[in-house]
């Protein structure tokens, strides 16, 4: 069976790496995935009594409290706790960027050769020590106590090396100044400790949104229900989660469905575009099922209850995207990997250097200077840095291109992309009807179909509606009358002087005896007009598509990738779509379709990026290896996806992909010579080919190689468009 809780304290992915160590040491326990961002752990494990105690015992002797996700007593002091991470976080930042500065002031000066030797120098080291105090004890402070909870778990990650750099450079520093020697490393401590807190901030804020996102999917169904008792009874207003199943329920115009169920009574027509993706609204009849979080529209709806609660479709698909989300890679474990044998690597190449001096008679000095020299050169700065400034330097580059880093393991997932799959509605196209044409019967003008077409649907919410009295309230005059009928699939209007004007779709014309000749078919949808029982005409609306989109999605096609739509819309819209866009296409695809779709291919080897829009592509936004929401998505949408378009749409992609395979190279380059730089000389130190001074060379070269490789990526972001014209080899 499998049990979620959520997590209160976890505040990186080295605390999600600690929280999953224990939580799989806990018996009866077969698997376990922690996320920071969505602040949960999903747990898989036998049916034993006390288990789920026993995982929050567990996670809270490392400081953390574990709650079973449903339990909803603490979501308030859950809250405040976060709201305190984030002020508490925020001045250890102004403290490290305050004082950080004037230690970088010192070190510069102390660096460009102005100070004379001896005690001038001296003097300057010791000061740009004290400077940096505060920044070490207090700034850096969270990271200490962090390592220690994942030391005490045998489970070290990024924070155990953030305090071993920061400690090895203190002591060797400290030490040079006992010894008289004007050379401090207390400057790289600060830098480490400014960018880590930045990115912790950073990744906060996205956990944050993402519990408010999925929040909001649920908060789509109304809390309340009108509730219908007794036979010529007034409906009662109830609480959405008393609701049982086969009660029954109405909704009326313009309100959200509470609760999944199958119409009773009624027939209307509904806006599931969120939760289906579907442009055109769906005209629902008796016997037919419907879901919570849609929109009647046009008239009112009798619903049997058959989900109620948290069995509804809409919790189905917020608990969907919170498990992707967990079972999300995140970046940080790529140095955790590489930290549980870096760590024990270097105490055990310090001991070794000693031992290895004193068994060769060369004395104590000599014996402290070769473990001092290892340390020195295993201090994992460079390690800890290599991360936090790929990621700095590629937000700052997307930012440029438009687009914001929402999850910074998409650099590392951005390697041998091969597969573009975008959505329809909202993503590809604007997601809302315009006219096309307008077709009038002989005798009559177009003008005039298009006018009593607007007379009759000027007070309707319907989408299609909307985009007719647009068009109309360009150009043409309305007058007065009065609606007879408003029922599913069209209207019925009364003018004062004229006879009734009947609006709708085909089979709703049709109903009422008047005939209508064949249409084509194809991606319009068709709007049938008649004055009377006579047929004036029929209005064409479409989903035009976005600016740019055609020539993106040619552009990647040239760039090697093979592209595709997915769409819950009817097949003959996205199929014409798609024709003329020269790609593949899928439709009347619901969300878990989607994202079982994407498992699919990512199963057969193939890298998949996916964009969206609305809330039914979040579970496939969060399942593909790069989810990328446009600049109208929805919250959820954003959540879910690893980078979001804050300007533009589909037409940055080409820019945005180079940039992050390029990116994903530069950070691979900085791990590969951090971990080449300690496999190389920790040898030569444990041998005492090295001296501790050149040693801090060494790791000084080291830190100031990975940060200019690191600065490469701004020039890839200036240069966006010559990427994509260039694509990604």
């Amino acid at each position: 069976m499998h049990s979620t809780l959520a997590i209160d304290g976890m505040f990186c992915g080295g605390c999600a790496a600690t929280v999953e160590r224990a939580l799989l040491g806990v018996p009866g326990v077969q698997s376990a995935a922690v996320s920071f961002i969505s602040d949960a752990a999903v747990v898989e494990h036998d049916a034993r009594v006390g288990i789920e105690d026993a995982l929050s015992d567990r996670v809270g002797k490392l400081g953390y409290t574990a709650r079973l996700l449903g339990d909803t007593g603490r979501q308030a002091a859950s809250q405040t706790s976060r709201d305190r991470f984030q002020q508490q976080h925020l001045i250890r930042l102004c403290v490290a960027v305050g004082f950080g500065m004037w230690v970088m002031l010192a070190s510069l000066v102390a660096f460009m050769g102005q100070v004379p030797a001896g005690r001038v120098s001296w003097g300057l080291a010791l000061v740009t020590c004290l400077l940096a105090v505060p920044v070490i004890a207090y700034s850096g402070s969270g990271f200490y106590r962090m390592a220690w909870r994942s030391l005490r778990v045998r489970a070290p990650g990024m924070d155990a090396m953030i305090s071993l750099a920061v400690l090895a450079a203190s002591l060797i520093s400290l030490a040079n100044l006992w010894r008289g020697v004007p050379v401090v490393y207390v400057d790289a401590a600060v830098m480490l400790i400014t960018f880590q807190l930045i990115a912790r901030l950073t990744d906060f804020r996205v956990r944050r949104q993402a519990n408010d996102a999925i929040r909001g999917l649920l908060e789509l169904a109304p809390d309340r229900a009108w509730k219908l008792g007794a036979a010529g009874a007034a409906p009662e207003s109830v609480l959405a989660r008393d609701l049982a199943v086969g009660d029954h329920i109405i909704c009326r115009p313009g309100e959200r469905l509470a609760a999944d169920g199958v119409v009773a009574k009624g027939r209307a027509a509904l806006d599931a575009s969120l939760l289906s993706g579907e442009s055109e609204p769906v005209t629902v009849d008796c016997g037919d099922t419907v879901h919570a979080g849609t929109v009647v529209l046009d008239a009112p709806l009798t619903v049997r209850v058959t989900a109620a609660g948290g069995q509804r479709g809409i919790d189905a698909l917020a608990s969907e995207v919170r498990r992707l989300v967990v079972a999300k890679s995140a970046l940080a474990k790529t140095v955790d990997r590489i930290a549980r044998w870096i760590l024990p690597t270097m105490l055990v190449a310090a001991c070794s250097a000693a031992v290895l001096a004193l068994a060769e008679g060369l004395g104590g000095n000599e014996a402290v200077s070769r473990a001092l020299a290892v340390l020195v050169v295993t201090c994992p700065c460079a390690l800890s840095l290599a991360i936090p400034l790929a990621v700095a330097r590629t937000a700052a580059a997307a930012r440029r291109l438009g687009a914001i880093l929402r999850d910074p393991a998409v650099i590392e997932q951005a390697r041998g992309l091969s597969t573009v799959l975008l959505d329809k509605t909202g993503t590809l196209t604007a997601g809302r009807p315009v006219i096309q044409q307008v077709v009038p019967q002989p005798g009559v003008s177009a003008d005039a179909v298009l006018n009593m077409a607007a007379q009759a649907e000027q007070h309707s919410a319907h989408p299609l509606a909307k985009a007719i009295c647009e068009a109309a309230r360009q150009a043409l005059p309305q007058r007065g009358g009065q609606h007879v009928e408003c029922a599913g699939g069209g209207v019925i209007y009364q003018p004062a002087d004229a006879p009734e004007i009947v609006v709708g779709s085909g089979a709703f014309l049709e109903s009422r005896g008047i005939v209508l000749p064949p249409a084509a078919g194809g991606e319009s949808t068709h709007v049938w007009v008649a004055e009377g029982q006579v047929l004036m005409g029929r209005i064409d609306l479409r989903d035009a598509l976005r600016p740019g989109a055609a020539e993106a999605l040619a552009r990647l096609q040239e760039m090697g990738f093979a592209t595709g739509i997915l769409s819950g819309d009817r097949a003959a819209v996205v199929d014409a779509l798609a024709d003329s866009l020269g790609t593949e296409s899928l439709s009347g695809m619901t969300p878990s379709d989607k994202n079982e779709l994407i498992a699919r291919r990512q199963a057969r080897g193939v890298r998949v990026v996916f964009v969206g829009d609305g809330l039914n592509d979040g579970p496939a936004l969060a399942a593909a290896d790069v989810g990328i929401a446009v600049s109208s998505a929805t919250e959820l949408a954003r959540s879910a996806s690893a980078v979001g378009l804050i300007r533009g749409g589909v037409e940055r992609l080409p820019a945005l992909l180079c940039l992050l395979a390029l990116a994903n190279r530069v950070l691979t380059q900085n791990l590969v010579w951090a971990v080449a730089y300690n496999a190389v000389l920790i040898p030569v130190a444990v041998l005492g080919g090295i001296d501790p001074l050149w040693a801090a060379l060494a790791m000084a070269a080291s830190t100031l190689s990975i940060l200019l490789n690191s600065l490469r990526i701004r020039l890839m972001g200036d240069q966006g468009s010559v990427i994509a014209e260039q694509g990604i080899n």
